[in-house]
């Protein structure tokens, strides 16, 4: 987390064949593969069939285990000649296998997941600052955040900080019962809608062997979402949307810093 997919010029430079060949032995080993199969299987024929072809993988041991980087506070402004400003805004949030993730999930939903959610209505739909803004989840098996992105000008960069900041003091001051209700219920249906297919239900597979070491039930997700509680999903928008969490990065032109709210300078 944290690095660039490409690298960076002076890593790509020294790489050679030997440090690529080293890398995959430790990392593409027997003891790395999850497979996973869903549809009209034949478990028997599928095990043969694996064990005559990838089967021939090497064992290498346990691959190295890195440790997540630990979140810090910035703001980092790119200027570049574009027509538009992007902007993420992120908070560190707990893992993917920790049991606040249900509480985010309905967060992520209520704040920027669809054309009903609060910075949708607000960002776009009421004032025009943006044609695209959404907040999603990124869990992993150790760290995890949750990122706020938006496609504005360049007047309307400041602006845009504000309204996502104020639209996170009210989702932890006027939520209500009814709210989080119906974002359960909507969480829920569109989890069972994901699934409908072959293909997503076996990926589902994969992630709960990786993260979990375990298949996690449908129903025990649906479960989970609902014994979230109000005052639980208070607290966690308390602490983990706080502006002292925040870390912003832009890129575009005629961004100055002094058009940041100053929570954020």
């Amino acid at each position: 987390m944290g690095r660039p997919i490409l690298g960076l010029r002076s890593t790509l430079k020294s790489l050679t064949r030997r440090d690529i060949k080293s890398y995959m032995s430790r990392r593409y080993s027997a003891e790395s593969v999850f497979i996973t199969a869903t549809g009209n299987v034949n478990h028997t024929k599928l095990v043969r069939a694996l064990s005559d072809s990838i089967g021939k993988i090497k064992r290498s041991g346990k691959a190295q285990v890195i440790k997540a980087p630990v979140a810090t506070r910035s703001v980092k402004l790119v200027k570049r000649d574009l027509e538009q400003v992007h902007l993420c805004m992120g908070v560190p949030v707990p893992s993917m296998t920790d049991r606040k993730r249900f509480e985010l999930y309905l967060i992520n939903t209520m704040l920027g997941s669809g054309m009903s959610s609060k910075l949708f209505q607000e960002v776009r739909e009421k004032r025009g600052l943006a044609y695209s803004v959404y907040s999603y989840l990124n869990l992993c098996k150790d760290a995890g955040s949750l990122v706020v992105y938006a496609g504005t000008s360049k007047e309307s960069f400041g602006e845009v900080l504000t309204v996502v900041l104020n639209e996170f003091e009210k989702l932890a001051t006027e939520l209500t019962i009814e709210q989080l209700n119906h974002t359960k219920d909507q969480l829920k249906g569109g989890i069972v809608l994901a699934l409908e297919t072959t293909d997503a239900r076996m990926m589902k597979i994969a992630k709960d062997e990786i993260y979990f070491g375990k298949s996690m039930p449908i129903k025990s997700l649906i479960k989970e979402i609902d014994r979230v509680k109000l005052e639980d999903v208070r607290k966690s928008i308390e602490n983990y949307l706080s502006p002292d969490n925040i870390t912003l990065a832009a890129i575009g032109g005629g961004m100055k810093k002094r058009d940041l709210p100053s929570v954020l300078k």
